[in-house]
């Protein structure tokens, strides 16, 4: 079923968003990773400063982080959030006394903001593919597979009481954890939460890429689609340096791929081959991940733009059906994170009062939001029946920044 949109000349009303790759963490640091450190920078330093983040991270501090992330993506069009979550214990590893305190936090902020949330639990066990065991900085992201299990059983349950959360599962990536793990989490999978959504981080950098043909005599994706059977139920994060053959491979699978332009920029990973995974229709879907953007048109308008640059042409993201750049990313965004996240969207409505908006056609509407960067007002936000933002102020607002301020004073 295609996305409803409604144009006439007061307003413009659209599906909301899915992000489906959010750290609700980073958001704290987000833009104060920019200071060169004249190694070289790259994601892997980024990460160093990442992990200073972790450190006074405790389930308050993550909750007014999350609830303030929440509220300020509903007010950008996100309607519905997938969290990567990984960040489950002290600093130290010291494990809290209850496991599962901080994806309580996060699905309390889900309640707080009114988004709705696919919480995604991350298995991390190793540090690389060599099954090193974590570094020190993370230790908080650790779990075996018997402690993963215990804290999906344990929110299995306790998710039952949030109306619009669901739980998923997720696998940090073939770094951290081992196939034969990934076997036994499915197992448990296919009897407690069948065609729950699966998600996993890969080839995102050309390092990681590296590492794992050395050990493995395969690409990371080559080596996942070989072990792993791959459905539309999976979604693969960033996968930005894949070739031909695994491109077919996962457009023949119906697995999504998430695509996070802004932190992929941010961090230098590399370009996407957008225009051929287009050619093989393959699914795709937006998140924002370390969150130095909430606005997903511009996510839309990075994602083509990228294609520009590396093409040196213009309208890469156009097919038989969709002429308009503009309506194929906004079409294929929505319809790709529904799947990936599996959570239905909102409505959003923009504001009309913008210049550039008044006697537009329709047919160039999605064009015009996405290419112009001052169109893109979100005016009314509903979820599940309940206005959460209202002229362009979330209904918490005042609550949820006051909360996030004082414990970032502290």
């Amino acid at each position: 079923m295609k996305p409803e949109f409604v144009f006439d000349e007061d307003s413009f009303k659209m599906p909301g968003f899915a992000n489906v790759h959010s750290h609700a963490f980073q958001y704290a640091i987000a833009g104060l990773t920019e200071e060169v450190s004249g190694r070289g920078d790259s994601f892997w330093t980024w990460r160093r400063k990442m992990y200073e983040a972790v450190k006074g991270c405790n389930p308050e501090r993550l909750r007014t982080t999350a609830s303030l992330l929440y509220c300020n993506m509903l007010k950008m069009g996100y309607t519905s959030v997938g969290e990567f979550h990984y960040l489950h214990h002290q600093f130290d590893g010291e494990p809290y006394d209850d496991s599962s305190i901080m994806s309580q936090a996060l699905l309390e902020a889900a309640e707080l903001s009114g988004i709705q949330l696919t919480l995604l639990p991350v298995l991390y066990s190793y540090s690389g593919f060599e099954r090193m065991n974590v570094e020190d900085e993370q230790r908080a992201f650790y779990c075996n597979t018997q402690t993963y299990l215990e804290l999906l059983e344990k929110l299995k349950k306790f998710i039952e009481q949030y109306s619009e959360a669901k739980l998923g599962i997720a696998f940090h990536s073939l770094r951290a954890v081992g196939v034969q793990q990934i076997d036994e989490v499915l197992r448990w999978r296919k009897l407690n939460l069948a065609d729950c959504p699966v998600h996993i981080h890969i080839a995102e950098q050309q390092s990681e890429v590296v590492q794992c043909q050395e050990k493995y005599n395969a690409t990371p994706v080559q080596y996942l689609c070989d072990n792993v059977e791959l459905d539309e139920n999976w979604t693969l994060i960033h996968a930005t340096h894949i070739n031909k053959s695994e491109i077919s491979k996962l457009s023949e699978s119906k697995a999504t791929i998430g695509l996070c332009p802004t932190t992929e920029a941010n961090l230098g990973d590399g370009f996407f081959p957008m225009q051929r995974y287009k050619d093989c229709n393959g699914s795709w879907a937006l998140g924002s991940d370390s969150h130095v953007s909430l606005n997903p048109m511009e996510e839309l308008r990075w994602l083509e733009y990228s294609q520009r640059l590396l093409k040196q042409q213009r309208g890469i993201c156009v097919d038989a059906e969709f002429l308009h750049p503009g309506e194929y990313l906004v079409r294929e965004a929505l319809r790709g994170g529904e799947k990936s996240i599996q959570q239905g969207a909102g409505m959003v409505k923009l504001d009309r009062k913008a210049p550039l908006l008044y006697g537009v056609k329709s047919e160039d509407m999605l064009d015009v939001l996405v290419f112009i960067s001052d169109c893109w007002r979100v005016q009314d936000v509903e979820v599940a029946g309940q206005v959460l933002v209202e002229d362009g102020e979330h209904f918490r607002q005042d609550q949820i920044e006051s909360e996030f301020i004082k414990g970032r004073l502290k």
